[in-house]
Order: C-alpha cells, then sequence, then structure tokens
C-alpha cells in the first residue's frame, strides 16, 4: 500500500462472526479513521474529506483559519475553537456566531 493512500487511513469496517467470517448484519458499518496515518500535505488537498482530517489533526498547530479552509463550515469550527480556549472569565463576554 501507498502511504498516505485511502487503504492506509481510512478503513471501512463491518461485523463479522469470528468462525465463518460471514458478515453479521450488512446495515451496520463503521469508518475508522487513523488520523496518524493521513500525511497528505497542504497542497495535495483534493476533497472536503481531506480538508476535515487535515483540519482535525492540525488544529492545534493553528493559530488563525488558513486559506485553504475559507469555508463557513471550517470558519465555524475555528470560531468553537477559539471559544474553547478561553477563560471562564473570558467566555461569559463572547457569543459565538
Amino acid at each position: 500500500m501507498e502511504v498516505g493512500s485511502s487503504a492506509n487511513y481510512l478503513h471501512d469496517i463491518c461485523l463479522c462472526t469470528r468462525e465463518s467470517g460471514e458478515i453479521f448484519y450488512d446495515k451496520l458499518g463503521y469508518t475508522y479513521i487513523e488520523l496518524r496515518n493521513f500525511v497528505k500535505t497542504e497542497t495535495e488537498l483534493e476533497t472536503d474529506l481531506d480538508r476535515w482530517l487535515h483540519v482535525l489533526k492540525h488544529l492545534n498547530h493553528m493559530d488563525r483559519i488558513p486559506v485553504y479552509l475559507r469555508k463557513p463550515i471550517f470558519e465555524k469550527l475555528f470560531n468553537i475553537a477559539e471559544y474553547s480556549n478561553l477563560t471562564k472569565e473570558e467566555k461569559p463576554c463572547t457569543i459565538v456566531a
């Protein structure tokens, strides 16, 4: 598998019986994401999923919203993250839009 490919960080999981390997229930599944294996750089982000995974992995290192994330949903995420970092004293004075 190629490093950084979806096969390394994005997994489609289903429930199956251990004995036979048969799928237990095909209407229930999980998507398991390994952020540590998501290695795309800013210039390699192509989809909204790429952008979400990148921001979730690197949000703690960002002090402002990057240009490539200038969409309302990401701006709201950054507003919430900024609010979460406020002290108890600062929170009552702030309104998150």
